[in-house]
């Protein structure tokens, strides 16, 4: 009898060992268009450290890094699954009905109004998310000369909640561009004036994208009165603790301040344009 107990003792004490080390597997959402960038990157170099990380100028890349990076903190065992969407509303529709996990990109606290999931802790705080009007380096000396960009045509994607409400607020016009790469063939092809971009970490702001180099008018810029955060179902059999885990290892990033150094890297927090006016701030009262 005392060998049978031994025995079934130690089957108990290697299923536990188990239990503690099984892999969960959790299927994320993502942007289609840097679905490939993702892959390319963590084929090359993993889930690499943020401190450094090269994620160029890829806010979504650099997104995925804080989610894999966070969950590297705790002891669970994750294998990450990515799936890909073309829009933030699909990618909740997902969540919402428990076949995702979570997202792995920042979503506006303001999207996140159903009771199938939860936000983490935030990425990017209030205000620390800034754009700038960015233009064509031949109406850059046009525009700059300017006292203020009344009546500037804005090429802008209306999904684009935040923007749009604030460009709505302002003396500019916003026009709907449904994809983004048309936004900077249109820009070139001078059917518009500028694009609400976020800043580059180059000395001059540039961003090349399409291979169109684009340059922000000096003074202007776009503040963000609200929090990005990972979606997480509360459907899922991980849920809870994948929850746990993520905001546990946000609160370890953030306290080393890896997060906050990472999106000054993209150039997305910008000391540099702190006393640039804001535009499109709306009298709520």
């Amino acid at each position: 009898m005392r060998v049978i107990a031994v025995a079934i003792s130690a089957l108990i004490v290697g299923l536990s060992a188990l239990c503690v080390n099984a892999t969960t597997l959790i299927r994320v959402g993502t942007y289609q268009d840097h679905t490939q960038a993702i892959k390319s990157f963590l084929g090359q170099n993993g889930c690499e450290s943020l401190a450094t990380a090269s994620v160029g100028e890829n806010q979504i890349l650099a997104e995925y890094l804080i989610f894999c990076n966070a969950l590297k903190q705790s002891d669970g065992d994750y294998d990450i699954q990515l799936y890909s969407y073309p829009l933030n509303a699909r990618i909740l529709d997902d969540i919402e009905s428990g076949f995702l996990d979570a997202s792995v990109i920042g979503i506006w606290q303001n999207e996140l109004h159903s009771h199938d999931y939860v936000a983490s802790a935030p990425l990017l705080r209030r205000n620390e998310f800034v754009k700038g009007l960015y233009t064509t380096k031949e109406q850059l000396s046009v525009l700059s000369r300017r006292a203020s960009l009344h009546g500037s045509v804005v090429l802008v994607n209306s999904n684009w909640y935040h923007d749009w409400a604030m460009l709505n607020c302002s003396s500019l016009k916003p026009v709907h561009v449904d994809k983004y790469e048309n936004m900077f063939r249109m820009l070139s092809a001078q059917r518009g004036d500028v694009i609400p971009l976020t800043f580059s970490n180059k000395p001059d702001m540039e961003r090349n994208q399409f291979g169109i180099p684009l340059f922000p008018v000096p003074g202007f810029k776009l503040a963000f009165d609200d929090t990005t955060h990972y979606a997480i179902s509360t459907k899922t059999d991980s849920a809870q603790a994948l929850r746990r885990d993520i905001n546990a290892g946000l609160a370890v990033l953030r306290e080393k301040g890896l997060i906050e150094a990472l999106y000054t890297r993209l150039g997305i927090i910008d000391s540099a344009v702190s006393d640039w006016q804001q535009i499109g701030v709306c009298d709520n009262g």
